[in-house]
């Protein structure tokens, strides 16, 4: 390119002025047929809304612990069983013992079991019936029958109350003497207490024979004398009883002596020494009145006390 084409500015080329594009609008929406926003914020909230729930009832869950409460094992037994997850006895509670369960409301799969902490950390399960906050009401048998006829005793032990006779129902109020074992040594009834060796849970079991082929002996022997039909004795085994000074021997060889024998007991203490008797029987009530003025009967029963037949002086002189 010369110096002169650059002057005069012959080298460029024609210029051509651009045009610009046929631009049209795009139409605008009328008010009616634009989208509407609060939809898309109103679902956003909810799902804010939602996400905080779940964040706020997840993270109360592990804040606030679990409420426990203490209670003891209540049953008609001795034990009780306590089960696992799955429904299975895990193990058995011994009754009247103490008990840690957690306080909720009923589970909806459980609602008659309450949970009990195990020291893994995991949960096992008591029925609600076996849970008291009572100690005196964790016996909750309600009948037992009389296995031997005997009075109900005091809270001492003495014979003040009822007579209650072979097979006969008592309605349980409440024990005495609760043992490690869950066992009790008495069961409480209108009029007394009986101890619970001399109780059975059915009235079969009360009247069942303690020695069937030693009743049928005595059965047959009938009523020889007008006294009685000795078929309906107690022949059940117990503990003998000991007292103070005169121990009660392995094998006793007794012989009876009546209201009227002990008149001369010098007489029978000689038959003893001769043929192995090591033990008397002495009967001292006869026709309604005791033998003897005995302050004992003073005590329960005024009446036989008045009508005694002698005094203790007398039979002490005899």
């Amino acid at each position: 390119m010369s110096v002169k084409e650059q002057q005069t500015g012959a080298w460029a080329p024609e210029w051509v002025q651009e045009t610009e594009p046929d631009y049209t609008p795009r139409p605008r929406r009328s008010r009616k047929q634009r989208r509407p926003r609060w939809p898309r914020i109103a679902l956003a909230l909810v799902c804010l809304a939602t996400i905080a729930a779940l964040v706020w009832h997840f993270t109360r869950q592990k804040e606030i612990p679990l409420e426990m409460a203490a209670g003891y094992v209540a049953s008609e037994a001795e034990t009780a069983p306590l089960y696992d997850e799955e429904g299975n006895v895990l193990r058995q509670l011994v009754r009247g013992s103490q008990v840690t369960y957690v306080v909720e409301e009923a589970h909806k799969d459980r609602p008659d079991q309450v949970r009990v902490p195990q020291e893994d950390g995991s949960f096992a399960w008591l029925d609600r019936e076996n849970l008291t906050d009572d100690l005196s009401g964790v016996v909750t048998l309600k009948t037992v029958y009389v296995r031997r006829a005997q009075n109900l005793t005091d809270e001492g032990g003495d014979p003040t109350g009822p007579l209650v006779l072979r097979g006969q129902a008592l309605t349980v109020t409440g024990y005495r003497d609760l043992a490690a074992d869950g066992s009790v040594s008495y069961y409480r009834a209108d009029g007394g207490y009986i101890p619970a060796r001399y109780v059975r849970l059915t009235e079969d079991q009360a009247t069942a024979p303690y020695d069937a082929d030693m009743a049928r002996l005595h059965a047959d022997r009938g009523d020889s004398w007008g006294g009685g039909d000795a078929a309906g004795l107690d022949y059940d085994a117990y503990e003998k009883p000991r007292f103070g000074g005169s121990v009660m021997p392995d094998t006793v060889k007794a012989l009876y002596l009546n209201n009227e024998a002990i008149r001369n007991p010098e007489a029978y203490i000689a038959v003893a020494d001769g043929c192995g008797i090591n033990a008397f029987v002495v009967d001292i009530m006869d026709g309604g009145a005791i033998g003897y003025a005995s302050p004992v009967m003073q005590k329960y029963s005024p009446s036989a006390y008045a009508d005694a037949y002698n005094t203790l002086g007398a039979i002490r002189r005899r």
